[in-house]
């Protein structure tokens, strides 16, 4: 028997152990609803992924609950690491109406926040 850990394998006839993308993301957001923020920024990640289009889909349906318009210039992908954290929030900071809060793809990109 074989176990995937991290991520599923569509269609594949296996067991595995992954993170609730969509929830623990949205759950970031609805923390920092919770703290007044409302431009709240989903940085890091790569867009072609599987993962990021999970957790977005977290940030975007916290979001919505929350009844705050989701702002496609607010999700700033980049590599998923620190240096990728440093470059996105760089890039969010540039942003006229600049985010207040974050969630962060990873770990690794929070570092670089």
């Amino acid at each position: 028997p074989v176990v995937v850990v991290v991520r599923s394998l569509p269609g594949a006839r296996m067991s595995s152990i992954v993170s609730d993308n969509v929830g623990g993301v949205a759950m970031g957001v609805k923390h920092l609803v919770s703290l007044g923020h409302s431009r709240i920024a989903f940085l890091g990640g790569f867009p072609d992924t599987a993962v990021f289009a999970e957790r977005r889909s977290g940030y975007r349906k916290a979001m919505d609950e929350s009844g705050l318009t989701f702002d496609a210039e607010l999700v700033v992908p980049s590599i998923p690491s620190r240096a990728g954290g440093v470059e996105a929030i760089g890039r969010a900071m540039t942003i006229s109406d600049r985010p207040t809060g974050a969630v962060c793809f990873n770990d690794a990109v929070a570092f670089g926040v």
